[in-house]
């Protein structure tokens, strides 16, 4: 994804699509910016933290050997839930079918 920040330096902070060609958001101090980028980052690490958790032991060398499991199918789960998700308009809901998912999986 190809981001980039369109800001005026005073009270406008867009982030930018390349991809999109559009506002992704729109912020009035650079500190509100920052700490959407942040979120942002944090979600993707705990999206990869559920990749981990739905095709595990995929890719793991376990007593020396490389593990391949079901690969195809563990994959499809984890595309098929995070394309279910990426349909939730509102980020709200976004980031909290992200934490669901990863409690569902951690306990």
């Amino acid at each position: 994804m190809g981001w980039q920040i369109k800001t005026n330096n005073k009270d406008q902070w867009s982030l930018y699509s390349t991809v999109t060609d559009d506002n992704i958001a729109t912020f009035k101090t650079q500190k509100e910016l920052v700490n959407f980028i942040t979120l942002e980052k944090l979600y993707e690490g705990k999206k990869k933290a559920i990749e981990t958790l739905m095709t595990f032991p995929y890719g793991w060398n376990v007593n020396d050997k490389r593990t391949v499991g079901n690969f195809r199918e563990l994959t499809k789960q984890y595309y098929d839930w995070l394309e279910s998700i990426n349909s939730l308009d509102i980020y709200e809901k976004y980031y909290k079918a992200i934490d669901n998912k990863l409690d569902e999986l951690m306990s």
